[in-house]
C-alpha cells in the first residue's frame, strides 16, 4: 500500500520529522526587531556538502553549514513571489519569479556565485491564460541546460502545458512545443529525459521538441517512501505533514513540514519547519531563525510591504472528514437532496484547485467533476493508482492548503497490517476491534483489502484496494449475523449480508471515510447512504429496520480508538 506520501526518495534508514511552533504556537510580534522567529519555508534544496537554500516565496536564505547560520541571497527589485529555484551546483543558480504588475509574464535570473550577485531578469512572455498561469518545475542536467515547465489553465478542454528551454544557463530560453500532459518531468542528458503523469508515462531523445509513449514508472519511489514514514512514526503528530524533502548523494536529506493548530473552527494558524537528517536519524531543526532587521535595506523584501514574511499564518480550518464523505457519496448519488447540502469544506477544496491552476466550480458539491480535477491535483504532486483516486488523502490536501488552509479532524489510515491473514489497514483493524467489543464475540476475515491483481472474482473489483472487508457467517444464527450487521455499522461500516448466491453467504463490509478506497467501494457508500443494498441493481436495503443504525464514520463514532 502507499498511502498518498510525500513525494520524495529516501533510503530505509533515513528518518524525516516536525516539531511544533515553538512551544507555544505563538508568533514573536512583527514589530519587534530582535525576536527572532522561524521562517515560514516554503520550499528548500539540499545542494550537498552542507549547502542549500530555504525560501518562503519572496525571500532566499543560503546556508554552508549545515543549517547552523542563514544568509539572505534574496535578488533586489523582485517583482512578485518566487514560483521556483534551483541550483545545479554550490555556485549556479537559476531563479523564477512572476511579475504582479504584468499579467502573463515570468522573470528569470541567475547567479555563479552562490547567489551573492544576480543577473538582471531576463522576461519570459506566456500566452495569457484564463488564470494564474503555473510554474510546475525547473531543472537543469548541467550548468548550461536546463527546463521550465509552465501550465496555463483553460475554461474549455485541457490546461495547455509549455516546456521552456535554456542552452546558456537561464539567460534566454526556448519554447519547445506544447507538451502532451502536465507531471513529473526528469532529463538524465540533454537529449533524454521522462514525462509523468499519473500512470501514464512519455519520454524524448531530442531535449523535448517531441514526445513518445513509454512504460510504466519506477515503483521504487514509493516504497522508499513508506520505509521512511515508518522510521519517523513517534515523531510526527496528527496535526502535521512532510511537504517536501530534498536529499544528496550522501543520504544527507531536509524535510520541509506544514502544521497547524486552531482554536476555533476559522481561526486555526498554520506553520512550517525545516528538519535536518543523516542516516543515524534526525540530526535536528534548522528552520531559520530570522528577525524584522534580517531583511533590512533589502529593496525588494517588501514588495508586498503588508503582512509578516515569515509569521505563522491565520488560516480557517478544513474539516477532512466532511470532504472525504462528500467525495465518497456525492459522484453516485448526485446533489439534489436536501441532507447533500452545499459544504464549506468542499468548497474550498474547489477554490484551491482552481488557484492552482485546476479550473473548478466552488460550487460545495463533490460531484465526478471535483472528484476528477482532485485526481489531477493527486496526479501532479506525482501519485498514481490508488493514491491519485479522486479522493482527498492527508498529504495531497496538506499540499493544497500551504497558505489557504490548516487540515483538521484527518481521517489516518496507518498503515497496514493483517487480520485472519487478510490485508487491511491499521484504521480497518481498529473498527473490526470496535465491532468485536460491540457483540463480545470474535469476526472471522474471509477476504480483505489490497488483493489486486489476485482477488475473488466475483468481488467486482471491491476489494482491490483498501476499506473491504468479508466476514465469515458459519456457525451464526440468523439473529447473530443480524447483530454483527448493526455493529459494523455502527463502529462506520457500510455493512451488508449477504446471502448463498454466486457466493458462500458472508457480511460484505466497506470502512466508510477510507480514502482508500477502490471507485466501486466508493459508490456502495453511496448506495449504503441511500438505504440501498450496494450491488449493481442497486436494490433497497434488506436489513431489518431493528439492525439499521444512523449513516455515521469511525473518527464520529463514539467507539473511536485512535
Amino acid at each position: 500500500m502507499s498511502r498518498e506520501k510525500s513525494k520524495v526518495a529516501l533510503t530505509l534508514a533515513i528518518a524525516v520529522a516536525w516539531g511544533m511552533f515553538a512551544n507555544t504556537g505563538q508568533a514573536a510580534a512583527f514589530g519587534d526587531e530582535a525576536a527572532s522567529v522561524p521562517l515560514a519555508v516554503d520550499s528548500v534544496q539540499y545542494i550537498g556538502d552542507g549547502q542549500g537554500w530555504a525560501s518562503d516565496g519572496r525571500h532566499v536564505l543560503l546556508t554552508r553549514d549545515q543549517g547552523n547560520s542563514w544568509g539572505d541571497i534574496t535578488p533586489v527589485g523582485l517583482r512578485g513571489p518566487i514560483e521556483k529555484i534551483h541550483f545545479v551546483n554550490a555556485k549556479a543558480g537559476v531563479m523564477v519569479s512572476s511579475d504582479e504588475m504584468k499579467a502573463g509574464v515570468l522573470q528569470t535570473q541567475t547567479t555563479a556565485d552562490g547567489g551573492a550577485s544576480w543577473s538582471s531578469p531576463t522576461m519570459i512572455s506566456l500566452p495569457v491564460g484564463e488564470s494564474v498561469p503555473q510554474v510546475l518545475s525547473l531543472s537543469f542536467t548541467d550548468a548550461k541546460t536546463g527546463w521550465l515547465m509552465v501550465q496555463l489553465p483553460t475554461s474549455v478542454g485541457p490546461d495547455l502545458v509549455f516546456l521552456y528551454r535554456t542552452g546558456n544557463g537561464g539567460s534566454v530560453w526556448q519554447q519547445l512545443p506544447q507538451l502532451p500532459a502536465a507531471g513529473v518531468i526528469n532529463f538524465t542528458s540533454a537529449k533524454d529525459g521522462r514525462l509523468s503523469a499519473g500512470d501514464r508515462q512519455w519520454q524524448t531523445h531530442d531535449g523535448g521538441e517531441s514526445w513518445q509513449a513509454a512504460g510504466s514508472a519506477d515503483v521504487e519511489l514509493a516504497n522508499l517512501v513508506s520505509a521512511a514514514e515508518s522510521a519517523l512514526s513517534e515523531k510526527l503528530t496528527a496535526d502535521e505533514q512532510v511537504i517536501d524533502v530534498q536529499y544528496d548523494d550522501a543520504n544527507r536529506v531536509w524535510a520541509v513540514v506544514l502544521g497547524g493548530f486552531c482554536e476555533t473552527e476559522s481561526n486555526c494558524t498554520q506553520y512550517s519547519r525545516l528538519w535536518a537528517v543523516d542516516k543515524q536519524g534526525v540530526v535536528g531543526d534548522i528552520t531559520p531563525q530570522v528577525t524584522r532587521a534580517t531583511f533590512a535595506g533589502l529593496d525588494g523584501a517588501d514588495y508586498l510591504g503588508k503582512a509578516p514574511i515569515y509569521a505563522p499564518k491565520a488560516l480557517p480550518g478544513l474539516a477532512m472528514t466532511s470532504a472525504v464523505i462528500q467525495a465518497q457519496v456525492e459522484p453516485r448519488i448526485g446533489h439534489n437532496l436536501p441532507q447533500l447540502a452545499s459544504d464549506v469544506n468542499v468548497r474550498m477544496i474547489q477554490s484551491a484547485l482552481t488557484a492552482h491552476g485546476i479550473s473548478t466550480a466552488a460550487d460545495g458539491h463533490y460531484g465526478y467533476t471535483t472528484t476528477n480535477n482532485y485526481s489531477t491535483w493527486q496526479r501532479r504532486l506525482g501519485y498514481s493508482g490508488m493514491d491519485a483516486n479522486g479522493i482527498p488523502g492527508p498529504s495531497s490536501l496538506a499540499a493544497l492548503g500551504r497558505n489557504r488552509f490548516v487540515v483538521t479532524n484527518k481521517i489516518i489510515l496507518g498503515g497496514t497490517t493483517t487480520v485472519n491473514g487478510k490485508r487491511v489497514s491499521i484504521r480497518t483493524r481498529n473498527m473490526l476491534l470496535a465491532a468485536q467489543r460491540l457483540l463480545g464475540r470474535t469476526l472471522r476475515v474471509v477476504q480483505g483489502g489490497y488483493c489486486e491483481p489476485n482477488c475473488a472474482a466475483l468481488s467486482a473489483g471491491t476489494h482491490n484496494w483498501g476499506g473491504a472487508v468479508d466476514i465469515s457467517v458459519s456457525g451464526m444464527s440468523s439473529t447473530t449475523y443480524w447483530k454483527t450487521v448493526k455493529a459494523l455499522r455502527q463502529v462506520g461500516f457500510a455493512a451488508w449480508y449477504r446471502p448463498r448466491a454466486r457466493w458462500e453467504p458472508h457480511i460484505h463490509a466497506v470502512a466508510i471515510g477510507d480514502t482508500d478506497v477502490a471507485p466501486i467501494a466508493r459508490d456502495q457508500i453511496a448506495d449504503y447512504w441511500a438505504g440501498r443494498n450496494g450491488l449493481s441493481g442497486h436494490a433497497a436495503d434488506n436489513t431489518p429496520s431493528a439492525y439499521r443504525v444512523p449513516f455515521t464514520w469511525w473518527e464520529r463514532s463514539p467507539y473511536f480508538r485512535p
